[in-house]
């Protein structure tokens, strides 16, 4: 497959407003919508009839013109007033009503903003390091990387209804500035014994309630391979993930369930198979320099790339100015002005960045004062000390949360200078808790008989999971990270990092440190049992299904989509003359269609040898034809097997074609029919 989608599909909005007046006027039930809400990032609140839209931004890269659409969504569409900045670097919009989504979806991609797979079961934004093209450590240039990949898997057949997301991350250098460790598939800059420039891969990284740092998957692949090398990837994924636990549904899992070599086998078969297939004029090319990484030490802690203090020289011409943003929060009036200052020549990019903040890159040095005035005129400015705070929304929108971080981290600014903190709402981990120099996660704790809302504490967390501290009752919090800073600044090792102090110490000696917080008094109780900045009593309460998880498409969906994966493989190898493999790719294709047929039909999933006498068997005898057909094709594939014959190939093609869309015609029809009755039993009922 070499076709490069764009990001702007406005004929996917107006489907998306079809299905929603289907969905609003009772044709299209509520499990399905929720499936094509998702995929275009549109997720329900904590608050009932409120939702989330999600926007999608390769590498957190913005214009001046997208700057001012997303302005005039939170302008005319949404309650909060604000945007918000998230880990992933995209934006966030809140309080947005359902029956706005499709204008707030026009409006965005008149502006060239697509949200189009930034939620579901889907390759989610494409991250980069925050300093992509600038820094002058970087072996190459990540940013046109993560646009290639952001294009050619969006709207592919196998990223539609995936086992669970799949998160991809590219670092400039090898110092993992983007955090591929925690990623389910990273790629670092890496060159061979010939010195050929490519990409060494990661895989299995994620974090939530079961953090795994990633593995090496292969050493070394090609540039030109990179395309294949992900999607083979996606159809280990697609065909190896548990789509029935959807807890254990991440990538990480098949490193558990395989273990690192058996990965590695299976990664080379799927890999040999979609670089076979793909057309390496349509690869992505990347700008390599030599970069200076031999000045590069960070000692295990977080690069500083994550967390830009000041203004800083790149490799082109300009600065780096880094932009601070409070709780990751943007207004209409600040994204206006980014967007003049943009067009003013102040800066010649603008990035969000996995830590929640911009960074302004390209700022002639002649205008850095001026260019500093004007954001102070917008409320923006440099990175002050303790700034760097990291949060999910929390109980503030979100279904899942437990504690309210985002208050949590206003309280916790400017404390701990140095430090990266990280602050959770629940265990799923969105702000990165456990890779943070201090990191919280949010959760419930019992003290005498009592709900007591509170923080697991994770320290010294960067290139290695941080370790288990105590849990600290959410008020005690503040104190906590202050006891632990200064402990570390009077107790360190000359020059040693807080990530080696505090790997050093170790587990034990927090738990003796904050022994003070961690213990709760009966009589402390009625002071403990509120959150931070909330004064009505905790308690954890049910706010919603959680969407996290995304939506499965139903079985026949499911193969459908596979059977639609293998027909674009078909026509790659078709096109590079290798008929025997694309007569293959058409027998799978015909071969998953008959089996979504058949369940459509009230059948079962059969095998290869068994869907030919189950489809004369189950279909209705008007649709005698297509058990024939299947029969017939069958038979063609065998014979064109035995000889392959390209002038016979194009004919097999266009009857595979027809009979596969006769099926999926006929598929859809007893889907509907099967949803009508459903509807009439439960109205019964």
């Amino acid at each position: 497959m070499t076709q490069i989608t764009p990001l702007i599909d406005h004929s996917d909005i107006n489907h998306y407003e079809t299905l929603l007046a289907d969905f609003q006027e009772g044709r299209l039930d509520p499990h399905s919508f929720v499936g094509e809400r998702l995929l275009r990032g549109i997720y329900a609140q904590r608050q009932e009839g409120w939702y989330m839209l999600r926007t999608k931004l390769p590498g957190g890269n913005l214009n001046a013109t997208q700057l001012r659409g997303l302005a005039k969504a939170v302008q005319t569409h949404t309650q909060a007033g604000e945007a918000h900045v998230t880990t992933r670097q995209d934006i966030q919009l809140y309080h947005i009503t359902l029956d706005d989504t499709p204008a707030l979806l026009r409006l965005l991609a008149q502006h060239g903003v697509t949200t189009r797979e930034a939620g579901g079961n889907t390759i989610r934004n494409v991250t980069t390091c925050a300093l992509a093209g600038a820094c002058p450590h970087e072996l190459v240039d990540v940013a046109p990387f993560a646009a290639a990949v952001s294009r050619y898997f969006l709207h592919h057949p196998l990223t539609q209804s995936l086992p669970r997301k799949l998160k991809i991350a590219f670092s400039g250098c090898t110092r993992d500035c983007a955090r591929g460790n925690t990623h389910d598939l990273a790629f670092l800059p890496a060159r061979n014994a010939h010195d050929r420039p490519g990409f060494k891969v990661l895989a299995g990284g994620g974090l939530g309630a079961k953090p795994h740092l990633a593995i090496v998957l292969e050493e070394f692949i090609e540039e030109h391979d990179l395309l294949p090398a992900i999607e083979a990837v996606v159809v280990l994924h697609d065909k190896y993930s548990d789509r029935a636990r959807r807890t254990r549904s991440r990538l990480k899992f098949l490193v558990e369930r395989f273990g690192t070599e058996e990965l590695r086998q299976k990664f080379h078969t799927e890999f040999e198979r979609t670089r076979s297939a793909f057309d390496t004029a349509h690869a992505p090319k990347g700008k390599w320099h030599g970069g200076q990484e031999t000045g590069v030490d960070w000692n295990g802690q977080n690069p500083a790339c994550l967390t830009l203090p000041a203004s800083m020289a790149w490799h082109e011409e300009g600065l780096v100015v880094p932009v601070n943003l409070p709780g990751g929060a943007l207004n209409a009036e600040q994204l206006l002005g980014l967007a003049q200052l943009l067009d003013d020549g102040y800066a010649a990019r603008l990035r969000t960045t996995q830590a929640q903040n911009l960074v302004l890159l390209g700022v002639p040095e002649a205008h850095r004062e001026t260019c500093l005035e004007q954001l102070a005129a917008l409320g923006l400015g440099l990175p002050g000390g303790g700034d760097n705070v990291v949060n999910c929304p929390g109980t503030e929108t979100c279904p899942l949360g437990i504690t309210t971080s985002r208050r949590m981290a206003r309280s916790l600014n400017g404390i701990a200078p140095g430090l990266l903190l990280g602050v959770n709402g629940c265990h799923n981990g969105c702000a990165g808790a456990e890779v943070s120099d201090i990191g919280l996660i949010g959760k419930a704790r019992r003290h005498h008989g009592q709900m007591v809302p509170s923080y697991a504490l994770r320290l010294g967390g960067g290139e290695e999971l941080g370790i288990a501290g105590p849990d600290i009752p959410a008020v005690r919090t503040p104190a906590a990270v202050r006891q632990i800073r200064e402990a570390w600044l009077a107790r360190r090792d000359q020059g040693e990092s807080f990530t080696a102090w505090s790997r050093r110490k170790g587990g034990g000696y927090f738990h003796a440190l904050l022994e003070n917080l961690t213990t709760v008094r009966k009589s402390e109780i009625p002071f403990l049992s509120r959150d931070q900045g909330d004064h009505t009593l905790f308690r954890v309460t049910a706010a919603g299904m959680g969407e996290c998880a995304g939506s499965q498409a139903n079985p026949a969906d499911q193969l459908l989509l596979n059977a639609a994966y293998e027909s674009t493989l078909a026509q790659s190898f078709a096109a590079k003359q290798k008929y025997p493999e694309a007569s293959e790719c058409l027998r799978n294709r015909l071969r998953l269609t008959a089996r979504a047929l058949l369940l459509a039909a009230g059948g079962e999933n059969a095998a290869p040898a068994q869907l030919s006498a189950d489809l004369a068997n189950i279909l209705p005898p008007e649709d005698g034809e297509l058990a024939t057909g299947f029969a017939t094709l069958e038979k063609a594939l065998d014979d064109f097997a035995g000889d392959p014959d390209e002038i016979l190939f194009p004919n097999l093609l266009q009857n595979t074609n027809e009979w596969v869309e006769s099926a999926r015609n006929r598929c859809r029809i007893l889907q509907m029919l099967n949803q009508q009755s459903d509807s009439s039993s439960r109205a019964s009922m």
